[in-house]
Formats: structure tokens, sequence, C-alpha cells
């Protein structure tokens, strides 16, 4: 019997140890840039914006009211030096037993007169995330926009990561793979699009673990139009979202494991085992 209470002890200490493990310091980033390819000089590169480290870990009880943060405004709420306005930049994150989503999103406008053409980079990127818990996980991936005045030639593009390691910013194979969606040639009247192929990737058991960090990078190809009496090319609002969902475990092991304390669990298995061996053996 001492054997055994030895074993329940080694265990209980072991998952107390592995939900220390899971709470990592979190940390987040929204780089921004903004690259006049018809008159370079005007390119802007903005200082890591929200870099630091939030209050929250991500790992609060969901339904806490603190599951998430947010981060936007600031010096990017009206960025017009380059000829091209930023307007509601903002990445969001959200997060639960079952799934963690990132979004960015915002809302570009050429300024009038301007015919320059532009890329806009927009990347926002998580670490420390603890949950949701599970064996293997699914990483899924869409992007939208709304569009005027825009002209033949323009595209928006989003790509996601899952990156294990709870490194930011970091590129891994763990990824749904690059989006492409093909702007719209709009007039005044507003036109939207989406896209969500490829739009999936399994994380496999043996490397979905928590913490762990998620990267998103959404890029706008966008290109002023003078030819509409003072309006011009604006992708408002535009954005991209990537989501993690954990594989369900067999219910019935959940609804053992979450309805009764574990070292309770271990001593029925043990109990079990031993009723099982003296039956066998005519103890």
């Amino acid at each position: 019997m001492r054997k055994h209470s030895g074993l329940v002890l080694t265990l209980g200490f072991a998952v107390l140890v592995g939900l220390s493990a899971r709470e990592a310091q979190a940390g987040y980033f929204l780089y921004v840039t903004i690259t006049d390819n018809t008159t370079p000089a005007n390119s802007v590169t903005y200082a890591p914006f929200g870099e630091g480290n939030p209050s929250n870990t991500y790992n609060n009880v969901p339904g806490s009211g603190n599951e998430g943060i947010a981060v936007g405004g600031g010096a990017l709420s009206d960025t017009t030096a380059t000829g091209l306005s930023l307007t509601g930049l903002q990445t969001t994150t959200t997060y639960g037993a079952s799934s963690t989503v990132l979004t960015v999103l915002g809302n570009a406008a050429v300024l009038p007169g301007n015919t320059d053409s532009y890329t806009v980079t927009i990347t926002a990127s998580y670490s420390g995330y603890g949950l949701p818990t599970g064996r293997a996980a699914l990483l899924s991936q869409s992007e939208s926009g709304t569009y005027t005045y825009t002209g033949g030639g323009n595209t928006q593009l989003f790509q996601s990561y899952y990156d294990p390691t709870n490194t930011l910013d970091t590129t891994t194979p763990w990824t749904p793979g690059l989006q492409t969606l093909t702007v719209p040639s709009a007039g005044s009247g507003a036109l939207s699009s989406s896209q969500n192929n490829p739009n999936s990737v399994d994380v496999p058991n043996g490397v979905y673990v928590t913490p762990y960090a998620l990267t998103e990078t959404i890029t706008l190809n966008i290109t002023g139009n003078t030819n509409t009496k003072g309006s011009n090319a604006t992708a408002a609002p535009f954005g991209g979202q990537a989501t993690i969902s954990v594989v369900p475990e067999p219910g019935s092991l959940v609804m053992m494991l979450t309805g009764m304390p574990l070292p309770l669990v271990v001593l029925g298995i043990l109990r079990s085992r031993l009723r099982t061996r003296a039956k066998r053996f005519g103890w």
C-alpha cells in the first residue's frame, strides 16, 4: 500500500508541475510597414506598436471576463505621412477551453489625388497561450475585405503560424499556407470578398503543446485612383483571423477525469487491478 501511496503522490506532483509549466508569461507585438512602391522615399516602417507583456497570461478561467486582450489605436489611428491613411487598426485575441482566436483588422484609404501603389504589411504575434489544452489541434484561417474605388491588380494576402516553441514572430511549418484574395475592381459601390482556402492545417499529437505562440501577417496591395472625383481607393474594413481548435478527447475519459479528483481516479484503477489479480491467483 505504501508503494501505491507513493505512486499517487508522484502523479499528483507531476500534474501540479505540468499545470505550473503552462502558466508562461505572455508577450505580444504589432508591426506595421507602409511601402510606397511608386515613391520609395515615402515608405515607413513603424517601431513595434504595443510591444510588451500584457497583465494577464491568457490562462484565466474562461468566462471570467479577462480571457484576452486588445491592442490598437494610439499613434496608428491616423497615418497620412505616406499618402495612405490607416484607421481603426487593431489586433485582438480571445481564448477558451476549446479554441483560441487571433484577429487583425483595420481600414486603409489612399488619400485623394494620389495614384501611387502601396503595400501595407501588418504582423501580429502573441506568445504564452495556455489554452486550449489537448493532444492535437487544428489551425484554421480566413480573411475578408470590403473595397471601394479600387482598380485591377490589387490583392490582399494572409498567413498564420502556430509555434510550439512559444516564440514571438516565428514562421514554422505549422501554417495553413498563404491565402491570396484578389481585390475586385469597385466603383462608388462597395464590393466585398473573402477567402478561407487553403484554410487549415493539422497540428498532430506530439507537436501540439502549451504554452505556444501564434503569429499572423496580412498584406494589402492597393493603388490610388484619381478618376473618382475626389474619392480614392479604400479597403474598409480589411482583416484576417486565425483559430486554434483542439481535437476532442473521448467523452468517457474526459467525464471521468473532470468528475473525480485525480488521486481517487488513480486509486480506483489500482484497486481494480488488485481485485483482478486476486481473482486470477485465488488470493
